[in-house]
């Protein structure tokens, strides 16, 4: 789970840096499709979560020395609030890639979409601090 977690935050970064060197017929399908997926990890992760009888848990993964940087804590608030965080950040993408067509002449850089994935990114960004388990890694 805590690998879907780790992809469910990073997917949207990764995804504005794909947006720059797709082709632009691929922009609109290949941002929705990330967002899509990065959802889909949170859901994938509530399911697990609770077919394991939701037992909270804690996964330590960076160390700095003998400190802990961050760590991932699963328990029910968490989880919960990361769904919500993964389905409002794909209905932000959905809705905003109809202002980023080519008929709009405002909008019309791929940049535009770049930056709003990377947005996303950092509106999950806000799940990384939910799951945290340390002040550090808020």
């Amino acid at each position: 789970m805590t690998e879907l977690i780790l992809a469910s935050i990073l997917l949207p970064f990764l995804g504005s840096l794909l947006v720059l060197v797709v082709p632009r017929s691929w922009v609109k399908l290949l941002s929705a499709s990330i967002a899509l997926l990065s959802a889909l990890c949170s859901l994938i992760v509530l399911v697990s979560f609770t077919q394991l009888g939701k037992i909270p848990g804690v996964a330590d993964l960076v160390y700095l020395g003998n400190v802990l940087v961050f760590g991932v804590v699963i328990d029910k608030l968490s989880v919960l609030i990361g769904m919500a965080l993964g389905f409002v950040g794909f209905l932000i993408v959905i809705y905003s890639t109809g202002y980023l067509t080519s008929q709009n002449r405002e909008h019309r850089k791929r940049s535009r979409t770049a930056l709003l994935l990377l947005l996303v990114g950092i509106y999950w960004s806000m799940a990384g601090v939910i799951y945290s388990s340390t002040m550090l890694g808020c």
